[in-house]
Protein backbone atom coordinates (compact mmCIF):
# COMPACT_ATOMS: atom_id res chain seq x y z
CA UNK A 1 0.00 0.00 0.00
CA UNK A 2 1.03 3.73 -1.02
CA UNK A 3 2.38 5.67 2.76
CA UNK A 4 -0.42 8.42 3.08
CA UNK A 5 2.05 11.34 3.13
CA UNK A 6 1.81 14.15 5.35
CA UNK A 7 0.91 17.45 3.57
CA UNK A 8 0.04 20.95 5.33
CA UNK A 9 -0.44 22.41 2.06
CA UNK A 10 -4.07 22.09 1.77
CA UNK A 11 -7.26 22.27 3.28
CA UNK A 12 -8.81 21.91 6.74
CA UNK A 13 -9.35 18.13 7.13
CA UNK A 14 -7.35 15.03 8.59
CA UNK A 15 -7.66 13.58 5.14
CA UNK A 16 -5.97 16.90 3.77
CA UNK A 17 -3.32 16.80 5.91
CA UNK A 18 -2.14 13.42 5.53
CA UNK A 19 -2.33 13.57 1.92
CA UNK A 20 -4.76 10.47 1.00
CA UNK A 21 -7.28 11.53 -1.62
CA UNK A 22 -10.84 12.03 -0.08
CA UNK A 23 -12.76 11.88 2.91
CA UNK A 24 -16.70 11.58 2.21
CA UNK A 25 -18.62 12.48 5.11
CA UNK A 26 -22.21 11.20 5.52
CA UNK A 27 -24.66 13.09 8.45
CA UNK A 28 -27.08 10.29 8.23
CA UNK A 29 -27.73 6.59 6.59
CA UNK A 30 -29.31 6.94 3.06
CA UNK A 31 -28.68 10.52 2.28
CA UNK A 32 -29.52 10.90 -1.18
CA UNK A 33 -25.73 12.35 -1.24
CA UNK A 34 -22.74 12.76 0.91
CA UNK A 35 -20.49 15.81 0.96
CA UNK A 36 -17.14 15.06 0.04
CA UNK A 37 -14.05 17.13 0.50
CA UNK A 38 -11.35 16.42 -1.49
CA UNK A 39 -7.36 17.24 -1.35
CA UNK A 40 -4.55 16.16 -3.74
CA UNK A 41 -2.94 13.61 -3.40
CA UNK A 42 1.14 13.40 -3.01
CA UNK A 43 3.11 12.34 -5.27
CA UNK A 44 4.11 9.05 -3.46
CA UNK A 45 0.34 8.41 -2.62
CA UNK A 46 -0.41 8.13 -6.60
CA UNK A 47 -1.54 4.60 -7.28
CA UNK A 48 0.64 2.28 -8.79
CA UNK A 49 0.27 1.04 -12.28
CA UNK A 50 -2.65 -1.70 -12.49
CA UNK A 51 -1.10 -5.50 -10.91
CA UNK A 52 -2.03 -8.39 -9.38
CA UNK A 53 -3.45 -7.45 -5.78
CA UNK A 54 -1.10 -7.41 -2.73
CA UNK A 55 -1.63 -7.79 0.35
CA UNK A 56 -2.36 -4.81 2.54
CA UNK A 57 -2.08 -4.04 5.98
CA UNK A 58 -3.46 -1.31 8.24
CA UNK A 59 -2.99 -0.03 11.60
CA UNK A 60 -5.21 1.88 14.08
CA UNK A 61 -3.46 3.47 16.97
CA UNK A 62 -6.22 4.81 19.38
CA UNK A 63 -6.69 6.71 22.50
CA UNK A 64 -9.77 7.18 24.92
CA UNK A 65 -10.75 8.80 27.75
CA UNK A 66 -7.46 11.13 27.88
CA UNK A 67 -9.59 13.43 30.21
CA UNK A 68 -7.58 16.68 29.05
CA UNK A 69 -4.00 15.03 30.04
CA UNK A 70 -2.45 16.63 27.22
CA UNK A 71 0.67 16.01 28.04
CA UNK A 72 0.22 12.56 26.74
CA UNK A 73 0.43 13.75 22.91
CA UNK A 74 3.66 14.38 22.12
CA UNK A 75 4.54 10.88 23.16
CA UNK A 76 1.60 9.24 21.61
CA UNK A 77 2.63 11.15 18.26
CA UNK A 78 6.41 10.00 18.75
CA UNK A 79 5.05 6.11 18.88
CA UNK A 80 2.28 7.47 16.00
CA UNK A 81 4.97 8.41 13.21
CA UNK A 82 7.44 5.22 14.42
CA UNK A 83 5.06 3.03 13.55
CA UNK A 84 4.84 4.91 10.20
CA UNK A 85 8.36 5.24 9.53
CA UNK A 86 8.53 0.96 10.54
CA UNK A 87 5.26 0.61 7.69
CA UNK A 88 7.00 2.46 5.05
CA UNK A 89 5.16 1.78 1.62
CA UNK A 90 3.81 -1.52 3.30
CA UNK A 91 0.74 -0.18 4.84
CA UNK A 92 -0.89 2.84 6.88
CA UNK A 93 -1.51 3.62 10.14
CA UNK A 94 -4.09 6.16 11.38
CA UNK A 95 -4.92 7.27 15.06
CA UNK A 96 -8.25 7.83 16.45
CA UNK A 97 -9.40 9.23 19.97
CA UNK A 98 -12.96 7.16 21.37
CA UNK A 99 -14.49 9.59 23.36
CA UNK A 100 -13.64 12.10 26.72
CA UNK A 101 -10.64 13.97 25.36
CA UNK A 102 -11.00 17.32 27.08
CA UNK A 103 -12.32 17.64 30.65
CA UNK A 104 -9.95 16.68 33.96
CA UNK A 105 -6.97 19.18 33.79
CA UNK A 106 -6.34 22.41 34.68
CA UNK A 107 -4.40 22.79 31.36
CA UNK A 108 -7.47 21.61 29.50
CA UNK A 109 -10.10 23.29 31.40
CA UNK A 110 -8.71 26.09 31.07
CA UNK A 111 -9.05 26.50 27.64
CA UNK A 112 -12.37 24.37 27.54
CA UNK A 113 -10.48 21.34 25.68
CA UNK A 114 -8.99 23.60 23.03
CA UNK A 115 -5.19 22.88 23.67
CA UNK A 116 -6.26 18.86 23.19
CA UNK A 117 -7.94 20.02 19.68
CA UNK A 118 -4.84 21.99 18.89
CA UNK A 119 -2.43 18.87 19.84
CA UNK A 120 -4.66 16.42 17.72
CA UNK A 121 -4.24 18.77 14.65
CA UNK A 122 -0.69 19.04 15.02
CA UNK A 123 -0.32 15.01 15.24
CA UNK A 124 -2.54 14.36 12.47
CA UNK A 125 -5.21 13.04 14.42
CA UNK A 126 -7.73 11.21 11.42
CA UNK A 127 -11.29 11.15 13.25
CA UNK A 128 -12.58 11.03 16.92
CA UNK A 129 -15.34 10.14 18.99
CA UNK A 130 -17.72 12.18 21.36
CA UNK A 131 -17.94 11.24 24.75
CA UNK A 132 -20.03 12.46 27.42
CA UNK A 133 -17.43 14.55 29.26
CA UNK A 134 -17.04 16.43 25.62
CA UNK A 135 -20.66 18.27 27.09
CA UNK A 136 -19.37 19.34 30.50
CA UNK A 137 -18.08 23.33 29.49
CA UNK A 138 -21.79 23.95 28.18
CA UNK A 139 -22.18 27.31 26.89
CA UNK A 140 -19.14 29.00 25.84
CA UNK A 141 -17.71 31.63 28.71
CA UNK A 142 -18.38 35.30 28.05
CA UNK A 143 -19.32 34.61 24.60
CA UNK A 144 -22.59 36.56 23.78
CA UNK A 145 -25.91 34.11 22.85
CA UNK A 146 -26.53 33.51 18.94
CA UNK A 147 -30.27 32.83 18.64
CA UNK A 148 -30.97 32.29 22.58
CA UNK A 149 -28.17 30.39 24.40
CA UNK A 150 -25.91 27.71 22.96
CA UNK A 151 -25.93 24.81 25.61
CA UNK A 152 -22.82 22.72 23.48
CA UNK A 153 -21.44 26.38 22.52
CA UNK A 154 -18.12 25.29 23.88
CA UNK A 155 -17.88 21.97 22.07
CA UNK A 156 -19.42 23.06 19.12
CA UNK A 157 -16.76 25.51 19.01
CA UNK A 158 -14.10 22.74 19.61
CA UNK A 159 -15.57 20.45 17.08
CA UNK A 160 -15.14 23.55 14.84
CA UNK A 161 -11.75 23.81 15.36
CA UNK A 162 -10.49 20.25 14.35
CA UNK A 163 -8.82 19.36 11.20
CA UNK A 164 -10.17 16.20 11.76
CA UNK A 165 -14.34 14.83 11.92
CA UNK A 166 -16.08 14.34 14.97
CA UNK A 167 -18.67 11.34 15.40
CA UNK A 168 -21.65 10.48 17.15
CA UNK A 169 -23.91 8.28 14.70
CA UNK A 170 -26.25 7.91 18.25
CA UNK A 171 -26.79 11.33 19.41
CA UNK A 172 -30.38 12.66 18.72
CA UNK A 173 -31.81 16.56 18.51
CA UNK A 174 -35.21 17.09 20.00
CA UNK A 175 -37.13 17.08 16.76
CA UNK A 176 -35.61 13.75 15.68
CA UNK A 177 -33.24 14.86 13.35
CA UNK A 178 -29.18 15.00 13.58
CA UNK A 179 -27.49 18.07 14.76
CA UNK A 180 -26.23 20.19 12.18
CA UNK A 181 -23.36 20.92 13.86
CA UNK A 182 -20.22 22.06 11.76
CA UNK A 183 -17.60 19.29 11.53
CA UNK A 184 -19.93 16.37 13.25
CA UNK A 185 -20.88 13.80 11.74
CA UNK A 186 -22.57 10.04 11.99
CA UNK A 187 -20.34 8.24 9.43
CA UNK A 188 -17.30 9.50 7.72
CA UNK A 189 -15.90 7.45 4.48
CA UNK A 190 -11.97 8.15 3.91
CA UNK A 191 -10.72 7.27 0.59
CA UNK A 192 -7.27 5.99 -0.25
CA UNK A 193 -5.75 5.03 -3.88
CA UNK A 194 -5.62 1.13 -2.91
CA UNK A 195 -8.45 1.16 0.15
CA UNK A 196 -11.97 3.06 1.24
CA UNK A 197 -11.92 3.22 4.84
CA UNK A 198 -15.28 3.53 6.82
CA UNK A 199 -15.53 5.40 10.53
CA UNK A 200 -18.84 5.34 12.76
CA UNK A 201 -18.61 6.49 16.19
CA UNK A 202 -21.31 6.42 18.92
CA UNK A 203 -21.46 7.20 22.70
CA UNK A 204 -22.45 6.03 25.86
CA UNK A 205 -26.64 5.23 26.48
CA UNK A 206 -25.58 6.62 30.07
CA UNK A 207 -24.91 10.43 28.52
CA UNK A 208 -28.23 11.80 29.36
CA UNK A 209 -28.28 10.82 33.02
CA UNK A 210 -24.40 11.75 34.05
CA UNK A 211 -23.80 15.27 31.66
CA UNK A 212 -25.42 18.01 33.45
CA UNK A 213 -28.61 18.35 32.16
CA UNK A 214 -28.97 21.93 31.41
CA UNK A 215 -25.78 21.08 28.82
CA UNK A 216 -27.42 18.27 27.52
CA UNK A 217 -30.74 20.07 26.78
CA UNK A 218 -32.61 19.38 23.75
CA UNK A 219 -30.27 16.29 22.85
CA UNK A 220 -31.14 12.63 23.49
CA UNK A 221 -28.73 9.51 22.50
CA UNK A 222 -30.49 6.50 20.34
CA UNK A 223 -29.31 2.68 20.61
CA UNK A 224 -25.89 1.97 20.30
CA UNK A 225 -26.16 -1.08 18.11
CA UNK A 226 -28.78 0.19 16.23
CA UNK A 227 -26.65 3.53 14.97
CA UNK A 228 -23.65 1.03 14.43
CA UNK A 229 -25.68 -1.21 11.92
CA UNK A 230 -27.43 1.66 10.04
CA UNK A 231 -24.23 3.55 9.59
CA UNK A 232 -22.05 0.54 8.83
CA UNK A 233 -24.28 -0.71 6.18
CA UNK A 234 -24.30 2.43 4.38
CA UNK A 235 -20.28 2.70 4.42
CA UNK A 236 -20.36 -0.35 2.80
CA UNK A 237 -22.85 0.54 0.27
CA UNK A 238 -20.73 3.26 -0.16
CA UNK A 239 -17.54 1.09 -0.95
CA UNK A 240 -15.95 0.78 2.63
CA UNK A 241 -13.43 -1.99 2.38
CA UNK A 242 -13.03 -1.90 5.75
CA UNK A 243 -15.21 -0.06 8.86
CA UNK A 244 -14.08 0.96 12.29
CA UNK A 245 -16.44 1.57 15.22
CA UNK A 246 -15.15 3.96 17.63
CA UNK A 247 -17.45 3.61 20.83
CA UNK A 248 -17.25 5.80 24.03
CA UNK A 249 -18.59 2.22 25.76
CA UNK A 250 -16.53 0.26 27.46
CA UNK A 251 -15.54 -3.21 29.35
CA UNK A 252 -13.20 -4.12 31.67
CA UNK A 253 -10.45 -6.80 31.17
CA UNK A 254 -8.47 -8.24 34.49
CA UNK A 255 -6.67 -10.30 31.65
CA UNK A 256 -4.90 -9.10 28.79
CA UNK A 257 -2.48 -12.06 27.74
CA UNK A 258 -5.26 -14.33 25.81
CA UNK A 259 -7.45 -12.02 23.31
CA UNK A 260 -9.41 -15.03 23.07
CA UNK A 261 -10.05 -15.57 26.52
CA UNK A 262 -13.03 -13.64 28.11
CA UNK A 263 -13.40 -15.19 31.46
CA UNK A 264 -11.87 -12.04 33.44
CA UNK A 265 -14.07 -9.87 31.31
CA UNK A 266 -17.52 -8.59 32.45
CA UNK A 267 -18.28 -10.06 29.46
CA UNK A 268 -22.34 -10.46 29.37
CA UNK A 269 -22.31 -6.96 30.84
CA UNK A 270 -20.15 -4.46 29.70
CA UNK A 271 -22.02 -2.00 27.44
CA UNK A 272 -19.23 -2.22 24.47
CA UNK A 273 -19.46 -6.03 24.38
CA UNK A 274 -23.14 -6.28 24.29
CA UNK A 275 -23.60 -3.98 21.57
CA UNK A 276 -20.73 -5.51 19.56
CA UNK A 277 -22.89 -8.75 19.80
CA UNK A 278 -25.87 -6.71 19.08
CA UNK A 279 -24.69 -5.23 15.94
CA UNK A 280 -24.30 -8.83 14.30
CA UNK A 281 -21.71 -9.98 11.95
CA UNK A 282 -19.70 -8.30 9.08
CA UNK A 283 -20.41 -4.91 9.19
CA UNK A 284 -17.98 -3.99 11.38
CA UNK A 285 -14.14 -4.89 10.89
CA UNK A 286 -12.89 -3.96 14.66
CA UNK A 287 -14.04 -2.00 17.84
CA UNK A 288 -12.13 0.91 19.81
CA UNK A 289 -13.48 1.42 22.85
CA UNK A 290 -13.39 3.62 26.47
CA UNK A 291 -15.27 5.28 28.64
CA UNK A 292 -14.81 2.18 31.63
CA UNK A 293 -11.19 3.32 32.14
CA UNK A 294 -10.18 -0.28 31.75
CA UNK A 295 -8.18 -2.34 29.25
CA UNK A 296 -9.43 -5.33 26.71
CA UNK A 297 -7.88 -6.78 23.75
CA UNK A 298 -9.78 -9.41 22.83
CA UNK A 299 -11.99 -10.86 20.41
CA UNK A 300 -15.73 -10.79 20.86
CA UNK A 301 -18.06 -12.57 18.02
CA UNK A 302 -14.47 -13.19 16.44
CA UNK A 303 -14.07 -9.44 15.77
CA UNK A 304 -11.19 -7.25 17.90
CA UNK A 305 -12.30 -4.69 20.56
CA UNK A 306 -9.46 -2.94 22.65
CA UNK A 307 -9.79 -0.37 25.05
CA UNK A 308 -6.17 1.51 26.64
CA UNK A 309 -7.26 2.57 29.72
CA UNK A 310 -7.30 6.66 30.64
CA UNK A 311 -5.18 9.88 30.93
CA UNK A 312 -3.00 8.46 28.54
CA UNK A 313 -1.45 5.90 30.45
CA UNK A 314 -1.37 3.70 27.40
CA UNK A 315 -2.67 3.62 23.63
CA UNK A 316 -4.34 0.74 21.87
CA UNK A 317 -3.89 -0.87 18.02
CA UNK A 318 -5.20 -3.15 16.27
CA UNK A 319 -3.91 -4.22 12.81
CA UNK A 320 -6.39 -5.39 9.82
CA UNK A 321 -4.43 -7.43 7.11
CA UNK A 322 -6.13 -7.25 3.40
CA UNK A 323 -6.01 -8.91 0.68
CA UNK A 324 -7.55 -9.70 -2.31
CA UNK A 325 -9.34 -7.92 -5.32
CA UNK A 326 -11.73 -6.02 -4.04
CA UNK A 327 -9.76 -5.99 -0.34
CA UNK A 328 -11.50 -7.39 2.50
CA UNK A 329 -10.15 -7.93 5.86
CA UNK A 330 -8.55 -11.39 6.37
CA UNK A 331 -6.67 -10.79 9.87
CA UNK A 332 -7.89 -8.94 12.37
CA UNK A 333 -5.00 -8.98 15.61
CA UNK A 334 -6.09 -6.70 18.62
CA UNK A 335 -3.11 -5.64 20.55
CA UNK A 336 -2.74 -5.09 24.32
CA UNK A 337 -2.51 -1.64 25.60
CA UNK A 338 1.26 -0.34 25.10
CA UNK A 339 2.35 2.05 28.51
CA UNK A 340 2.35 5.61 27.36
CA UNK A 341 2.92 7.30 30.31
CA UNK A 342 1.96 5.80 33.31
CA UNK A 343 1.92 8.50 35.85
CA UNK A 344 -1.42 10.17 34.68
CA UNK A 345 -0.66 13.39 36.49
CA UNK A 346 -1.06 16.42 34.15
CA UNK A 347 2.33 17.73 34.48
CA UNK A 348 4.03 13.53 34.80
CA UNK A 349 7.32 12.96 32.30
CA UNK A 350 6.44 10.44 29.75
CA UNK A 351 9.07 7.95 28.90
CA UNK A 352 9.24 6.63 25.27
CA UNK A 353 10.92 3.37 24.20
CA UNK A 354 11.88 2.02 20.99
CA UNK A 355 8.72 0.27 19.40
CA UNK A 356 8.59 -1.44 15.72
CA UNK A 357 12.42 -1.58 15.86
CA UNK A 358 12.19 2.18 15.38
CA UNK A 359 13.45 5.15 17.94
CA UNK A 360 10.54 6.93 19.56
CA UNK A 361 10.88 10.87 19.73
CA UNK A 362 8.32 12.95 21.34
CA UNK A 363 6.91 15.42 18.81
CA UNK A 364 8.11 18.91 19.25
CA UNK A 365 5.37 20.08 16.67
CA UNK A 366 2.67 18.95 19.00
CA UNK A 367 4.65 20.27 22.17
CA UNK A 368 5.08 23.42 21.34
CA UNK A 369 1.09 23.84 20.55
CA UNK A 370 0.20 22.73 24.17
CA UNK A 371 3.10 24.55 25.78
CA UNK A 372 0.82 27.80 27.11
CA UNK A 373 -1.38 25.25 28.58
CA UNK A 374 0.64 23.53 30.43
CA UNK A 375 2.36 26.68 31.83
CA UNK A 376 -0.73 27.82 33.36
CA UNK A 377 -1.41 24.32 34.78
CA UNK A 378 2.22 24.28 36.00
CA UNK A 379 1.50 27.88 38.14
CA UNK A 380 -1.86 27.01 39.35
CA UNK A 381 -0.79 23.46 40.16
CA UNK A 382 1.90 24.59 42.53
CA UNK A 383 -0.03 26.95 44.46
CA UNK A 384 -0.39 26.38 47.97
CA UNK A 385 -3.81 25.66 50.12
CA UNK A 386 -1.89 25.89 53.53
CA UNK A 387 -2.95 22.78 54.79
CA UNK A 388 -1.12 19.90 55.54
CA UNK A 389 -2.95 16.09 54.78
CA UNK A 390 -1.72 13.36 58.06
CA UNK A 391 -2.24 10.65 55.87
CA UNK A 392 -3.32 9.60 52.09
CA UNK A 393 -7.00 10.12 51.49
CA UNK A 394 -7.99 7.36 48.92
CA UNK A 395 -11.30 7.64 46.65
CA UNK A 396 -13.89 4.91 46.84
CA UNK A 397 -16.88 4.32 44.90
CA UNK A 398 -18.87 1.19 46.12
CA UNK A 399 -18.58 1.54 50.18
CA UNK A 400 -18.42 4.73 52.54
CA UNK A 401 -15.01 6.82 52.54
CA UNK A 402 -12.88 9.13 54.34
CA UNK A 403 -12.48 11.21 51.15
CA UNK A 404 -15.98 11.40 50.83
CA UNK A 405 -17.15 12.43 53.49
CA UNK A 406 -14.52 15.12 54.16
CA UNK A 407 -15.73 16.94 50.73
CA UNK A 408 -19.51 17.12 52.20
CA UNK A 409 -18.07 17.85 55.43
CA UNK A 410 -16.23 20.69 53.65
CA UNK A 411 -20.05 21.60 51.53
CA UNK A 412 -21.64 21.59 55.05
CA UNK A 413 -19.54 24.47 56.87
CA UNK A 414 -19.68 26.44 53.56
CA UNK A 415 -23.57 26.68 54.20
CA UNK A 416 -24.01 26.46 58.44
CA UNK A 417 -27.59 26.99 58.36
CA UNK A 418 -28.51 23.84 55.73
CA UNK A 419 -29.28 20.32 57.57
CA UNK A 420 -26.82 17.80 55.72
CA UNK A 421 -25.08 17.58 52.42
CA UNK A 422 -24.72 15.08 49.89
CA UNK A 423 -22.67 14.27 47.04
CA UNK A 424 -22.14 11.61 44.25
CA UNK A 425 -19.52 8.70 44.04
CA UNK A 426 -18.59 9.87 40.90
CA UNK A 427 -17.57 13.40 41.71
CA UNK A 428 -14.40 11.36 43.34
CA UNK A 429 -11.32 11.15 40.93
CA UNK A 430 -7.97 10.74 42.95
CA UNK A 431 -6.71 10.55 46.14
CA UNK A 432 -5.53 13.40 47.96
CA UNK A 433 -1.80 12.83 49.02
CA UNK A 434 -0.14 13.13 52.33
CA UNK A 435 1.63 16.46 53.23
CA UNK A 436 1.46 19.56 52.35
CA UNK A 437 -1.64 20.21 49.97
CA UNK A 438 -1.99 22.15 46.51
CA UNK A 439 -4.49 23.14 44.49
CA UNK A 440 -3.02 20.95 41.66
CA UNK A 441 -3.69 17.86 43.77
CA UNK A 442 -6.93 18.65 45.11
CA UNK A 443 -7.65 19.70 41.17
CA UNK A 444 -7.36 16.06 40.81
CA UNK A 445 -9.38 14.51 43.23
CA UNK A 446 -12.40 17.18 41.87
CA UNK A 447 -11.78 17.73 38.57
CA UNK A 448 -15.27 18.73 37.98
CA UNK A 449 -16.42 22.61 37.12
CA UNK A 450 -19.60 22.47 39.66
CA UNK A 451 -21.09 24.88 41.83
CA UNK A 452 -22.30 24.45 45.54
CA UNK A 453 -25.91 25.27 46.01
CA UNK A 454 -29.24 24.51 48.58
CA UNK A 455 -32.29 22.85 48.05
CA UNK A 456 -35.59 22.13 49.91
CA UNK A 457 -37.06 19.00 50.50
CA UNK A 458 -39.01 17.00 53.67
CA UNK A 459 -37.80 14.29 55.35
CA UNK A 460 -39.92 11.88 53.38
CA UNK A 461 -38.73 12.45 49.73
CA UNK A 462 -34.97 12.31 51.40
CA UNK A 463 -36.16 8.69 52.26
CA UNK A 464 -37.40 7.98 48.62
CA UNK A 465 -34.07 9.54 47.17
CA UNK A 466 -32.01 6.89 48.98
CA UNK A 467 -34.13 4.42 49.22
CA UNK A 468 -33.63 4.63 44.91
CA UNK A 469 -30.18 5.09 45.06
CA UNK A 470 -29.15 2.65 48.00
CA UNK A 471 -31.03 -0.12 45.93
CA UNK A 472 -29.59 0.62 42.43
CA UNK A 473 -26.46 -0.80 40.72
CA UNK A 474 -25.41 2.08 38.95
CA UNK A 475 -22.68 4.44 39.55
CA UNK A 476 -20.94 5.20 43.35
CA UNK A 477 -22.26 5.01 46.30
CA UNK A 478 -23.27 8.43 47.55
CA UNK A 479 -21.20 10.31 50.50
CA UNK A 480 -23.30 12.37 53.12
CA UNK A 481 -22.51 14.96 56.31
CA UNK A 482 -24.70 15.93 58.91
CA UNK A 483 -27.24 12.97 58.76
CA UNK A 484 -27.09 9.34 59.52
CA UNK A 485 -28.78 6.71 57.43
CA UNK A 486 -30.00 3.02 58.53
CA UNK A 487 -30.92 0.51 55.64
CA UNK A 488 -31.80 -3.38 55.71
CA UNK A 489 -34.29 -5.69 54.39
CA UNK A 490 -37.89 -5.76 56.52
CA UNK A 491 -40.53 -7.84 55.03
CA UNK A 492 -39.19 -8.02 51.53
CA UNK A 493 -39.38 -4.34 51.51
CA UNK A 494 -36.14 -1.93 51.47
CA UNK A 495 -36.40 -0.09 55.14
CA UNK A 496 -34.67 3.44 55.54
CA UNK A 497 -33.77 5.31 58.87
CA UNK A 498 -32.31 8.59 58.84
CA UNK A 499 -31.26 10.30 61.67
CA UNK A 500 -30.17 13.62 62.10
CA UNK A 501 -27.79 14.67 65.40
CA UNK A 502 -29.25 11.12 66.79
CA UNK A 503 -32.41 11.83 66.22
CA UNK A 504 -34.65 10.32 63.59
CA UNK A 505 -36.53 12.42 61.11
CA UNK A 506 -40.09 12.23 60.29
CA UNK A 507 -41.46 12.36 57.19
CA UNK A 508 -43.00 15.89 57.56
CA UNK A 509 -39.55 17.14 58.62
CA UNK A 510 -38.33 20.55 56.49
CA UNK A 511 -34.81 20.29 55.63
CA UNK A 512 -32.36 21.89 53.70
CA UNK A 513 -29.75 19.98 51.90
CA UNK A 514 -26.42 21.54 50.19
CA UNK A 515 -25.15 19.30 46.66
CA UNK A 516 -23.99 20.26 43.85
CA UNK A 517 -25.52 22.14 40.76
CA UNK A 518 -25.19 18.73 38.60
CA UNK A 519 -26.75 16.23 40.81
CA UNK A 520 -29.83 19.41 41.81
CA UNK A 521 -30.12 19.86 37.83
CA UNK A 522 -31.05 16.19 37.53
CA UNK A 523 -27.56 14.43 37.13
CA UNK A 524 -27.45 10.85 37.87
CA UNK A 525 -30.95 11.12 38.65
CA UNK A 526 -30.34 11.01 42.44
CA UNK A 527 -32.90 13.29 42.86
CA UNK A 528 -35.52 12.00 40.41
CA UNK A 529 -37.94 10.95 43.06
CA UNK A 530 -38.23 14.99 43.57
CA UNK A 531 -39.87 15.38 39.96
CA UNK A 532 -37.57 18.62 38.38
CA UNK A 533 -35.25 19.49 41.47
CA UNK A 534 -34.13 22.26 39.91
CA UNK A 535 -37.08 24.17 40.83
CA UNK A 536 -36.01 23.75 44.58
CA UNK A 537 -32.66 25.44 44.71
CA UNK A 538 -32.99 28.25 47.15
CA UNK A 539 -29.40 29.49 47.25
CA UNK A 540 -26.17 29.20 45.00
CA UNK A 541 -22.21 29.92 45.68
CA UNK A 542 -20.92 32.23 43.58
CA UNK A 543 -17.39 29.74 43.93
CA UNK A 544 -16.92 26.39 42.29
CA UNK A 545 -17.50 23.14 44.61
CA UNK A 546 -13.52 23.07 44.15
CA UNK A 547 -12.91 26.64 45.24
CA UNK A 548 -15.40 26.17 48.23
CA UNK A 549 -13.37 22.88 49.41
CA UNK A 550 -9.89 25.06 49.21
CA UNK A 551 -11.46 27.77 51.16
CA UNK A 552 -12.99 25.23 54.06
CA UNK A 553 -10.01 23.08 54.16
CA UNK A 554 -7.46 26.39 54.86
CA UNK A 555 -9.53 26.90 57.54
CA UNK A 556 -8.50 23.50 58.95
CA UNK A 557 -4.81 23.74 58.34
CA UNK A 558 -4.35 19.58 59.02
CA UNK A 559 -6.71 16.59 58.24
CA UNK A 560 -7.01 13.22 59.26
CA UNK A 561 -8.62 10.80 58.31
CA UNK A 562 -9.82 10.17 61.53
CA UNK A 563 -11.68 13.82 61.02
CA UNK A 564 -14.44 12.47 58.84
CA UNK A 565 -14.65 8.88 59.08
CA UNK A 566 -14.89 6.58 62.10
CA UNK A 567 -15.25 2.42 60.68
CA UNK A 568 -16.88 2.15 64.13
CA UNK A 569 -19.77 4.41 63.52
CA UNK A 570 -20.23 4.94 59.70
CA UNK A 571 -22.34 7.46 58.32
CA UNK A 572 -23.96 4.73 56.22
CA UNK A 573 -25.36 2.03 58.28
CA UNK A 574 -26.33 -0.99 55.57
CA UNK A 575 -27.27 -3.88 56.38
CA UNK A 576 -25.40 -6.11 53.21
CA UNK A 577 -23.52 -4.14 50.37
CA UNK A 578 -25.27 -1.97 48.14
CA UNK A 579 -27.02 -2.61 45.64
CA UNK A 580 -30.20 -3.60 48.86
CA UNK A 581 -32.57 -5.88 47.31
CA UNK A 582 -34.99 -7.41 49.21
CA UNK A 583 -37.23 -10.10 48.46
CA UNK A 584 -37.43 -12.62 45.49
Amino acid sequence: MDRPEFNRSVDRTALSRLGLGAFVLGACAGAPKSTERTAPPAPSALPAPASAPREQLLSILSLNDLHGRVGAVPAFAGYFEALRRARGDRGMVLAVDAGDMFQGTIGSNYTEGACVVRAYNALGMTVAALGNHEFDYGPIDGAPPVNGLLPQGALRARIAEAEFPYLAANLVAANGAFPAWDNLFRRVLLRTPELTIGFVGVLTRETPTIVMPDYFAGLEVSDLATAVREQAAALRREGAHVVIAIAHAGAECQRLDDPHDLSSCDADTSELFQTVRQTGPGLVDAWIGGHTHAGAAHYVEGVPVIEAYSRGKAFGRVDLRLSGSPPRVVEARPFPPEPLCPDSGELAACETHDYEGQAVVASQAVAEVIAPALEVARRERARSLDVEMLERLPPEHDVESALGNLFVDLMLEHFPNADFAIANGGSLRAALPAGPLSYGELYEAMPFDNRVVTLELSGAELRQVLERHLSAEARGIVSVSGIEVQAHCQENALKVRILRRGKPITDQTKLTLVTSDYLASGGDLLFSPLGEPRTRIHNASPLLLRDVLALQLKKRRKVSARDSFDPKRPRMRLSAPRPLRCGS
